[in-house]
């Protein structure tokens, strides 16, 4: 518990974005790229042979949803990382321009 309240005061410290995913219910609806079909669960079969097409995945899905996912979140650390370069790379220049306009108001200054 002393570690979750430290990982609360880092976010709150350092204005993060915080969220909360419940991860079997993330499971149980993720979005499918193909067609499903499963035989009715148990108690369900009225005999008839029909099949059910799955609009959402179950637990069989998941190796597939979290590859997916996992693609997903790599896509955007990949997008956060060259954004926070240019961020840097601005700053950078910002510094630059900010010391040069010292160093011309110091020399003005002088003369």
């Amino acid at each position: 518990m002393p570690s979750l309240r430290l990982v609360f005061v880092l976010i709150l410290q350092e204005n993060l974005h915080f969220y909360i995913m419940d991860v079997k219910i993330a499971f149980l609806n993720g979005d499918l790229d193909e067609v499903v079909y499963m035989s009715p669960s148990q108690g369900y079969d009225d005999g008839a042979g029909k099949v059910c097409k799955l609009n959402k995945s179950l637990h069989a899905e998941i190796k597939k949803y979290m590859e997916k996912r996992q693609e997903e979140m790599k896509d955007r650390m990949e997008k956060g990382q060259e954004e926070m370069k240019k961020g840097q790379e601005e700053m950078k220049k910002g510094q630059e321009e900010m010391k040069n306009q010292i160093q011309s108001h110091v020399k003005s200054r002088r003369n």
